[in-house]
């Protein structure tokens, strides 16, 4: 069976992901709709804070 090639948008990086409970998915993807924007664009959202709160440089990926 031949392998498909990545989306373009996925060339070049790496997932990061985590397990969480399932009322804390919920709450994402709800905020998410909420917004008008995707659970990853939001979560980059989340990660952009932590880096900020840190002293790093915020990556802007969403």
């Amino acid at each position: 069976m031949p392998v498909a090639a990545p989306a373009k948008a996925r060339i070049g990086k790496t997932m990061v992901a985590g397990y969480f409970s399932p009322e804390m998915a919920r709450a994402v993807k709800l905020l998410a709709v909420e917004r008008g924007v995707t659970v990853q664009a939001l979560i980059g959202e989340a990660l952009d804070l932590v880096l900020r709160q840190a002293g790093k440089h915020p990556m802007g990926e969403r």
